[in-house]
């Protein structure tokens, strides 16, 4: 199978960071050492992917920005004058990226907010599975935030459905596998499971995942208890340890947290004057003046 290229999705308005991404969008928040949409873009490569395409939106000035600055030609953003869904999004890349010589080439889908740790040994069972389909969704078990049900039989997507409280399912981790040629070519809105990854009138294959091989950062909650708790989460820890350095020094929220990753003041004694300076020379330079979030924005 031709792996060649990437997509990270990263053109939302990050609703769900309570306020964080007003200033700054989701996939450039920092981590560590890094930003969520470095780390991606990391990952991707070292699985090999020549090409990599990030959809843009919201903010869109300041990841183009951090593209340019930190990257070659084969990073390259596209953006979304209109917000075009998360099927809208990929299908717009392919529209204007796919041609007669990659239709048969597999590209990797990933949301920016998301990391998924495959194995060797996975990638060539993914790539096996590939020959009998041309979409393939890595599922995770639900875990910490109730996100849509997977109903699965044979190996194949049949349904998405509301989940369920209290009852252990499996749930798409953001992140596939797909032949080019199998993606419809559309500049118009659309959800990602009717014009990507159709279940109800094509064959959508599902790889089952291990919940310690998946990282979510995509709540504002999530992102700060993975950068918080990393000492207490073995895999998140490995995986990080890997991909980024300094991981253990909290960088983020300097006057919140100590280098322990302990709580040093106390919430109820913050005044409204008080601030966080996000680390900056990981940001676009022209990011410097903006990077500035008053404690009670983010934690109220």
């Amino acid at each position: 199978m031709n792996l060649k290229y990437g997509i990270i999705l990263s053109a939302g308005f990050g609703s769900r960071m309570n306020g964080l991404s007003d200033f700054i969008p989701k996939p450039l928040l920092p981590l560590y050492d890094s930003t969520l949409l470095d780390l991606q873009i990391s990952i991707l490569k070292k699985m090999g992917i020549k090409e990599i395409f990030i959809n843009t939106h919201h903010k869109a000035d300041l990841i183009q920005e951090h593209i340019k600055e930190k990257y070659d030609k084969s990073v390259i953003c596209i953006h979304e004058q209109d917000l075009l869904g998360s099927g809208g999004g990929i299908t717009n890349i392919v529209k204007q990226y796919s041609s007669q010589d990659n239709t048969d080439d597999y590209v990797y889908i990933v949301n920016s907010d998301a990391f998924t740790n495959i194995s060797n040994s996975q990638l060539e069972s993914i790539f096996s599975k590939l020959q009998n389909v041309d979409k393939l969704l890595l599922a995770i078990p639900n875990n910490k935030i109730e996100y849509n049900q997977f109903v699965i039989e044979n190996n194949l997507l049949k349904q998405v459905i509301a989940p369920v409280k209290n009852k252990e399912y499996f749930t798409y981790s953001g992140s596939g596998f797909f032949k080019i040629s199998s993606i419809r070519k559309s500049s118009l809105y659309s959800n990602f499971f009717e014009s990507v990854a159709d279940y109800a009138n094509e064959k959508v294959g599902v790889f089952r995942l291990d919940p310690n091989q998946h990282f979510d950062y995509g709540t504002f909650e999530l992102y700060v208890d993975n950068i918080l708790n990393i000492s207490k989460y073995k895999e998140l820890n490995l995986f990080m340890s890997e991909h980024t350095t300094n991981h253990r020094k909290f960088e983020i929220f300097p006057k919140v947290f100590d280098f322990s990753g302990n709580m040093i003041i106390n919430r109820d004694l913050i005044s409204e004057e008080e601030i966080i300076i996000l680390k900056s020379d990981i940001l676009p330079k022209s990011f410097d003046k903006k990077g500035v979030y008053y404690l009670d924005h983010c934690f109220s």
